[in-house]
């Protein structure tokens, strides 16, 4: 190539750049069009006012080839009247009998199906919208969007129909203005995108260009105008709910039914606030949790499944402070039960969860860009229950008193995509005259092209029990570079040794810094076999709070990408150079400890999803530079889709660690701390199947066997180095095996928006001995025929919309 090809080669690459550049900063506009007419949602766009509103075209490829147009062509069209938004979409495709037309569950986000979702973003705040999404075959998902964050638990109460045409497919949909909030105003001008999934390509396009180099999707929107003079309605709903259970207690040895009612509440208070109230609350069809044996100091946490609390309450997440499983979580005093037993007497019934009595919630943000979040719960006094085996006497212990907890966040959008939030929570104990109080600010702050940010999350809690008092303080600072190839984030961590948020947040540990480096370099488009790729490099040093003392540092690296048959590898591992301090796993404060030098190896490589069957293979191997310490963890995944309403899938998890090191036991006076040598083989089985009989129709099962086995072989004296002394004799028996065997069988039908049947049968077996099973299958069979509890339910919901009443 001669020097003008080479000038010509670069002004080209130039003129790409800025074009990409231009293309990223504009702002697609389309008009709705007012309609008289009386729209059947059937997915035809037989009446003649679409043929009059203007088409949203030109789509631009998201994934794989960002910045480039997609493969087919997309024609989208808006209407409107006093009540409802319509979209109408044309999605042109050549390969009619390439449809993927899969059926899924509702809100199913990881179907495999030909997508097609509308953005909405009234307020054009360039953080927050509204997603409605249809598959193929007609299921719709529904998704609330929040400052990058997705929640796919909002649910909304809308209607859509698709129809495969000679064409292509088509889609209607009818959105009430009553399932959004936008602003009082005569004319609006809301954030728009449209977005397509063509599933066999594996290509994604939206109306607006979304460089995938900057930070934020809603922020890159085009605008929907148009809509004038439409105000917002009542928006007011009532739920009211039957359930019927019927229990088989093995454990106890008695059988139970109970019959349960209650209503859930919805009501626009103005066109920005939402209060929902949920009277008498049942939660009793909700997946089993993942039951796990924990050896170490961190709590267990699990992921919240109740849709109240989880649906809406992105606010929620401000500060960091909440964490919604511990309303009605567990009681305060459930193992003091089995403490306070006279002779001949055992605990017979003792509520693991706590009866909720109400739930208010408040959500929403105004035109101003103020939002406000309340949350409130009551949980009943709980009791456990006690029998004298002799004279059957029964008398009751109170393992919680009467409590309430309470959330309540004010959080204020900015300019330049940034916010400040300030963020309460409060938890009281009427019988115990225990409260705790945590209050935090959590602060963003954006350069005006989005590309560096500061964030700042800072808080103190206050603990208050018969008169005593603890107060402590966290702080977490980050400064960030959010867009563009390279990104950065250097971090500062610091929880001192009387921060505690427990009661209703979550906290791994306190009394520690942190600080900390993260390195990105990615590529968003393709180059040789890639589709894309992502590298990562992380450095990060802990410090004990009081006293200053070294924990640990550590380095850390992930390499990932996809491919062009769009499977998905990746490599990673890491390495502590030098030895690392434990003050936590001693369990007394003030000892400590020693772990030696270590590093780790993993991998992964996923299989193309689009295909009936595909897979997932992950495995890393960690060894530590002294006594032989290793551990091996092997996962892998399977599923099988047979035609379009069938689904299977099975996934396995192994790992071993061997002369691993950890607490065993200590003394009254905690100055002797056993540690024990000890073999640990953790196996995990679950699988799971769905048969969708339509979008409106579903049947699902979920099984999981969690197997975790420790066998110790020696045990040691903890000395105040955080060295091992092997000159010691302990012979209690530390070993265990625990099993958790769950079941989770459940029918599902809405017979109407809004309102569904479901039937659900749950089986659950949770058995912990005091010895190491050694064969797998003959533990499984043992555990099959061990005690458990059977529970058959069948719940009604039936959704009533006061402007239909009205309207009737």
């Amino acid at each position: 190539m001669g020097n003008a090809g080479r000038i010509l080669t670069v002004l080209s690459i130039l003129l790409l750049v800025v074009c990409l550049d231009l293309l990223s900063q504009t702002k697609k506009s389309i008009h709705a069009v007012r309609t008289n007419a009386s729209i059947k949602i059937d997915g035809e766009m037989d009446e003649l006012d679409w043929a009059n509103a203007p088409a949203a075209n030109e789509f631009v490829m998201y994934e794989p080839y960002n910045g480039k147009t997609p493969s087919l062509p997309s024609e989208v069209r808006f209407l409107y009247d006093d009540a409802a938004l319509y979209v109408g979409a044309v999605l042109y495709d050549s390969a009619l009998d390439s449809i993927n037309t899969s059926l899924a569950k509702r809100d199913n986000n990881s179907a495999v199906a030909d997508y097609f979702g509308v953005f909405l973003s009234p307020y054009n705040d360039g953080l927050n919208a509204f997603q409605f999404w249809v598959l193929a075959s007609g299921v719709q998902l529904d998704c609330k969007h929040t400052g990058g964050n997705d929640d796919y638990s909002w649910s909304a109460v809308w209607q859509s129909a698709t129809k495969v045409t000679d064409k292509g497919w088509v889609v209607e949909m009818k959105i009430p203005y009553s399932a959004i909030r936008f602003p009082k105003k005569d004319i609006q001008e809301w954030g728009l995108n449209i977005c397509r999934n063509v599933r066999r390509k594996g290509e994604w396009s939206s109306w607006n260009f979304i460089d995938k180099s900057v930070n934020g999707l809603v922020n890159q929107s085009g605008l929907l105008q148009g809509i004038e003079k439409v105000a917002p309605p009542l928006r007011l709903s009532f739920t009211p709910y039957l359930s019927s259970y019927y229990e088989w207690n093995g454990i106890e040895h008695k059988n139970q039914s109970s019959m349960r009612g209650g209503m859930d509440l919805k009501y626009g208070i103005n066109e920005s606030y939402t209060l929902d109230m949920m009277l008498i609350p049942d939660f009793g069809q909700v997946q089993s949790d993942d039951a796990v044996l924990n050896l170490s100091t961190i709590e267990t946490k699990f992921n919240e499944k109740r849709n109240f609390f989880s649906e809406g309450t992105d606010l929620f997440s401000k500060g960091g402070i909440f964490y919604s499983r511990r309303i009605g979580g567990r009681p305060a005093h459930f193992s003091d039960a089995g403490s306070n037993l006279a002779k001949h007497e055992a605990v017979s019934t003792n509520p693991s969860t706590i009866q909720l009595l109400n739930a208010t919630k408040i959500s929403g943000r105004s035109k101003s860009g103020l939002g406000v979040g309340f949350l409130n719960a009551m949980g009943s006094n709980t009791y456990a229950t006690i029998t004298d085996s002799l004279s059957g006497q029964q008398r009751k212990f109170q393992t919680q008193p009467f409590t309430n907890y309470n959330l309540l966040v004010v959080d204020q959008m900015l300019k330049n995509y940034s916010y400040v939030s300030l963020v309460n929570t409060n938890y009281q104990r009427a019988g115990d005259h225990y409260m705790a109080n945590v209050t935090a600010a959590d602060i963003k702050l954006s350069d005006k092209k989005n590309i560096y940010a500061l964030f700042v999350q800072t808080g103190l809690s206050h603990i208050r029990k018969d008169g005593d008092q603890q107060n402590g303080y966290f702080c977490n600072t980050s400064i960030q570079k959010v867009s563009g190839r390279f990104k950065f984030n250097l971090r500062r961590v610091l929880l001192d040794d009387k921060y505690n948020p427990s009661d209703m947040g979550y906290v791994e540990n306190n009394n520690q810094v942190t600080n900390a480096l993260d390195l990105q370099y990615n590529r968003y488009t393709p180059i040789g076999r890639f589709l894309n790729y992502y590298t990562y490099l992380s450095f990060f040093n802990t410090n004990l709070y009081r006293p200053d003392k070294y924990m640990n540092f550590e380095v850390n690296y992930s390499m990932s990408a996809t491919l062009k048959d769009n499977s998905s590898m990746g490599h990673y591992g890491g390495f502590n150079p030098f030895k690392k301090y434990d003050y936590f796993e001693p369990r007394v404060f003030g000892w400590k400890s020693m772990e030696p030098p270590a590093f780790y190896l993993g991998g992964y490589y996923s299989s193309d999803s689009r295909k009936r069957f595909s897979y997932s293979l992950d495995g890393w191997y960690w060894i530590a530079s002294r006594f032989g310490r290793n551990t091996f963890n092997c996962n892998a995944s399977m599923n099988y889709r047979a035609g379009d309403k069938f689904n299977l899938s099975y996934s396995f998890a192994d790992q071993e660690q061997h002369n691993a090191m950890g607490f065993a036991d200590k003394n009254e006076a905690q100055d002797s701390i056993i540690y024990g040598q000890r073999e640990v083989k953790i196996i995990s089985n679950t699988l799971e199947t769905s048969f969708i009989f339509n979008k409106n129709s579903s049947l699902s099962l979920r099984l999981r066997h969690y197997l975790s086995t420790v066998a110790y072989s020696k045990f040691m004296l903890l000395k105040e180095n955080g060295e091992m002394d092997d000159n010691i004799h302990y012979d209690k028996n530390k070993d265990q095996s625990y099993n958790a065997f769950t079941l989770d069988f459940i029918y599902t039908w809405q017979f109407l928006p809004g309102s569904e049947v479901s039937i659900a049968w749950k089986n659950a077996i949770f058995s912990d001995k005091d010895r190491a099973e050694q064969r797998y299958l003959q533990n499984l069979h043992s555990t099959v025929q061990d005690k458990q509890i059977n529970n058959l339910s069948i719940k009604v919901l039936y959704y009533l919309d006061y402007l239909y009443l009205k309207r009737r």
